[in-house]
Parts: structure tokens; C-alpha cells; sequence
């Protein structure tokens, strides 16, 4: 069995829109992963969804947010940099539940973290491996229901 030294990722979305109604969300991300094992190397781009429920915490300034998401993400353009495809690092698909506190910075603009527990398919060997995710984001509201952000995960 590999040991997974690192796994890095920018999963939920390098340039990612989300629509919302009401406290409910959902919205589509485009993510890179580079993750290895030993001397394989393993890089893809990661297209997602998300849904989550989430809003702001403190109704006298509204400084405070907290979300739950739920995401799946999968492998599109592959890169394995090793011989042996036997014994890939792939994983596809990955499904996670993360909780979301944030801070508005301004009116329009909110950095967050990321806290989750999820799981990733391992191609080869066809089994479910479960992982813990942590990163940090920032969001831009474009309009009210219209939101851009940016992340990454470890």
C-alpha cells in the first residue's frame, strides 16, 4: 500500500460561481490537483458541484458566516508522471462534507476556511480511501446572488 505523503489541491474552485435562494446554494468549480507518493506524481484538473446551506451568524453586523457544503469533484485532463499505471495515485471521484465559518472583510468580500471529512476513489485498486481537507478562501459577491471565490485545500 502507497503512502500518501501530500495532497494538494485547490478542489471547490479556482474561479468558481455559486447562485443562491435564500440560505441554500449551489454552484460548479473548476479545481487543480497535484498529489504524490513516494517518487509517482499525479496531476489533473478537478471539475466540481457543490450544494451547501449557509448564512450570516451575527445580526447586528453581519461580521460572521457559517456554511455546510456538500461537493463532489472528478479528474478530466489527466498527468501521471509514472511508468507503472498499475500502481496510479488517481483519485476519482471525490464527495466531501465540509463546515465553512467565514468573516466578511468588506461589503462585498468574505475570507473563509475549510473543514471537512470526505472520500476519493481509488482507480486501481477500486477502493474508497476517507481524508480530512482543510484551506482557506475569499469570496466576491458580484450581485446579491451571484458570488466568484478562490481557494485551496490541503
Amino acid at each position: 500500500m502507497k503512502k500518501l505523503a501530500v495532497v494538494a489541491a485547490v478542489i471547490a474552485s479556482v474561479l468558481s460561481l455559486d447562485v443562491c435562494a435564500g440560505n441554500t446554494y449551489v454552484g460548479a468549480g473548476l479545481g487543480y490537483q497535484s498529489m504524490w507518493a513516494n517518487s509517482i506524481k499525479f496531476t489533473g484538473w478537478r471539475p466540481g458541484i457543490f450544494i451547501g446551506y449557509g448564512g450570516r451568524m451575527d445580526d447586528d453586523s453581519d461580521d460572521y458566516y457559517l456554511a455546510l457544503e456538500f461537493a463532489s469533484t472528478w479528474v478530466s485532463e489527466i498527468k501521471n508522471d509514472y511508468v507503472n499505471r498499475d500502481q496510479s495515485v488517481r483519485m476519482a471521484p471525490n464527495l466531501s462534507l465540509s463546515l465553512l465559518p467565514g468573516v466578511v472583510m468588506a461589503p462585498y468580500t468574505m475570507l473563509y476556511g475549510r473543514f471537512g471529512l470526505g472520500e476519493a476513489k481509488r482507480s486501481v485498486e477500486n477502493d474508497w480511501l476517507r481524508f480530512f481537507s482543510a484551506g482557506v478562501g475569499v469570496e466576491y459577491d458580484l450581485t446579491p446572488c451571484w458570488a466568484m471565490r478562490a481557494e485551496a485545500d490541503y
